[in-house]
């Protein structure tokens, strides 16, 4: 698979860890699954065991994968969860890696990631801490799903206070889920909850098996709250619940359908990271008319996760269709603006100046070092901005930064495949990492797994 492997683009490396018990015995071990992404390239490398779960072991795991298939001097983006074992500026493994590497990457911080931290703070602040892993209204409604009619459930419109809340954005939401659903969805939570969002939405009851028994309970699992939040709101004539409880779940249903189902199904489109994020932000600044405690946690919690709007990111904008000409135009004039030495990997913005804040306000000079970091052409800047989609190397770099995958859920992907291999078939550590490249490049060559599939492409 080494010998046969060819890349010829910049590549991503992604990595994400997990505690799994070793193959051999009882001990649990810290597992780095580690693959490389890129315009028509998805490869997983190897899924090591480290010897602890520091930014250390994770940078030298990564770069020794790398060194091994050869790919040190194609890889140009780092794809990771926004932990601080991965982004501490002196002991992060971002900042490691590129120290053995000896030079500068691109940080692509998980921008699922980053929408799950935002969710987290609406939830407790609503819901409450919990003293373990699970939320005890949560578990209290699994225990009671079978007992509920699920063909008998509240929809927004059964609330004044919540209709009025949703009114002016309902329809946009509604025909936005819609489409998603008749897009590719990777998990089945992610489309429970886009079907969720339109049971919420709609002025009719849809089937009831939209609703799906409850499960997935663990707190690290901030899509399944919402999850949760919804249904029990939705089912709340048939589940006793206290007033705090009832005004609680309200305010996570709301924030979740005005806030996050957007954000979270447009995550994974790299070239239109710093326009989202921008708009994000406004977005929850201006939900304070809706519920000014939730607004300013969000905000807090988004305000420390401004990757896609650093000096450096930014430059995803040029590539973003729905930036318009004449933002472009005051993007390349801004890049005249004088950089710092050294740029933050994270913008920072006053809280006060948020609604005045455009694109262009982020690009300096430093932008330019996305294209030295990457070794993608600039020579498009010295167009005006019409002719960019006539020429030749602006398509050809449009389409590598389209290509990028700014979310890690392949990562996780990989922590799943580990899991679900973890203790079949051999304990032997090397004959295990043959297995997974194996079942990792039969499942991208029939990813149906079915035996028409399979005979199809034998005949």
């Amino acid at each position: 698979m080494k010998s046969q492997f060819k890349a010829d683009v910049p590549l991503t490396i992604h990595w994400d860890g997990k505690l799994l018990e070793d193959i051999s015995g009882r001990e649990v071990v810290d597992r780095l699954p580690i693959i490389v992404s890129g315009d028509g390239v998805l490869q997983l490398l190897v899924v090591p065991k480290l010897l602890s779960g520091t930014g250390e072991a994770a940078a030298s795991a990564v770069y020794e994968a790398s060194a091994s298939w050869g790919l040190l001097d194609k890889v140009k983006f780092m794809s990771f969860d926004t932990t601080s074992v991965n982004t501490g500026l002196r002991n992060g493994a971002c900042t490691l890696l590129e120290q053995k590497i000896g030079r500068d990457m691109v940080w692509l911080a998980c921008r699922h990631h980053m929408l799950e931290i935002i969710l987290e703070a609406a939830v407790t602040h609503s819901l409450g801490h919990s003293q373990g892993p699970e939320i005890l209204l949560f578990k209290r409604f699994k225990k009671a799903w079978n007992s509920i009619d699920v063909a008998d459930y509240q929809t927004s419109y059964s609330d004044a206070i919540v209709s009025n809340m949703i009114s002016d954005s309902r329809t946009d939401i509604l025909t936005f889920a819609n489409e998603q659903l008749l897009q590719y969805q990777p998990r089945d939570d992610y489309r429970e909850l886009l079907q969720l969002t339109i049971s919420f939405l709609s002025d009719t009851r849809i089937p009831a098996s939209t609703f799906k028994a409850p499960a997935g309970l663990h707190r690290a699992r901030w899509m399944a709250k919402a999850i949760y939040a919804l249904k029990i709101w939705m089912f709340r004539e048939q589940f006793r619940l206290t007033h705090q409880e009832e005004k609680g779940l309200r305010d996570v249903c709301v924030f979740t359908i005005l806030l996050y189902v957007r954000a979270w199904f447009t995550a994974p489109l790299a070239s239109c990271a710093p326009r989202l994020d921008l708009q994000l932000l406004k977005d929850i600044d201006h939900y304070k008319s809706h519920n000014s405690i939730i607004s300013a946690i969000a905000l807090k919690k988004l305000l420390g996760h401004l990757w896609y709007l650093s000096p450096v990111l930014v430059a995803f904008g040029f590539f973003d269709d729905d930036v318009s000409p004449d933002t472009k135009r005051r993007m390349v004039q801004a890049l005249q603006v004088p950089g710092d030495d050294h740029p933050v990997k994270r913008a920072i913005v006053d809280p006060a100046m948020i609604h005045l804040k455009e694109l262009d306000d982020f690009v300096s000079s430093t932008t330019r070092e996305f294209f030295s970091i990457t070794g993608l052409s600039s020579q498009f800047l010295e167009l005006d901005v019409d002719q960019w989609d006539d020429d030749n190397e602006y398509k050809s770099v449009k389409a590598t930064v389209r290509s990028l995958k700014v979310v890690n859920d392949i990562a996780e992907r990989g922590v799943a495949l580990m899991d679900e291999f973890n203790k079949l078939l051999t304990n032997d550590e090397g004959q295990k990492q043959y297995l997974l490249l194996l079942v990792h490049r039969y499942r991208q060559k029939y990813p149906d797994r079915n035996k028409s599939t399979v005979i199809r492409d034998m005949s």
